[in-house]
């Protein structure tokens, strides 16, 4: 990601705001999950559905800025404004406009992702994850602190495990779906219990 930029999203303030690449990549990737269904369910502004819409607008509001893509973010707080009034008219007209600059903005990261994975690719192997790793993990989930558990689960992900491989793609998935309390529940299992 390093020299990479896109337009409409500072990438170095995301970096630095998550304290590296890793962690942002992380927020980055749940980013490209979540916006699409979300992106599918604004595509027909009605006035029965314009609540529905303001909720879901203000939601994209916050996690475009939340990546640091203020020009999206932007766009969705005037969306949602206009929603808020009830102004159908302007939802209409601009809805569209901005979905097309949404899903523009999520290729671009598709492409980063894929460079950064491509990257990742020829990892050094190792017998477990690590249990400090593991530990650090579990905290931050207990806490809620999405970009330690991003920061802690990259750098399992960093090796490739002779046992325990399993354990490392759960715990993506559902850090991926901010299953925090999932995670807690499998760590906090002794760790002679837990599949690694």
């Amino acid at each position: 990601m390093e020299g990479r930029s896109i337009a409409g999203i500072d990438l170095i303030r995301g970096r630095e705001q998550y304290g590296g690449e890793a962690a942002y990549l992380g927020i980055l990737r749940s980013y490209l999950i979540h916006t699409p269904p979300i992106l599918e369910q604004l595509r027909c502004p009605s006035r029965e559905r314009l609540g529905d819409y303001t909720v879901l607008i203000h939601g994209l509001k916050g996690s475009s800025y939340g990546i640091c893509a203020g020009a999206l973010g932007g766009k969705a707080a005037e969306l949602e404004a206009a929603a808020r009034e009830g102004d159908l008219e302007k939802v209409q007209a601009e809805n569209a406009p901005f979905i097309v600059k949404a899903e523009l903005l999520l290729a671009a990261l598709e492409a980063i992702l894929r460079e950064a994975e491509d990257r990742k690719a020829a990892k050094p192997k190792a017998p477990a994850p690590d249990k400090g790793l593991l530990a650090k993990l579990l905290n931050a989930a207990k806490h809620y602190q999405a970009s330690v558990m991003e920061e802690a689960l990259t750098a399992i992900e960093s090796y490739e495990y002779e046992r325990g491989g399993e354990l490392v793609a759960w715990l993506r998935d559902q850090l991926d779906n901010l299953e925090y309390e999932a995670i807690q529940k499998r760590l906090e299992i002794p760790a002679e219990l837990v599949s690694i």
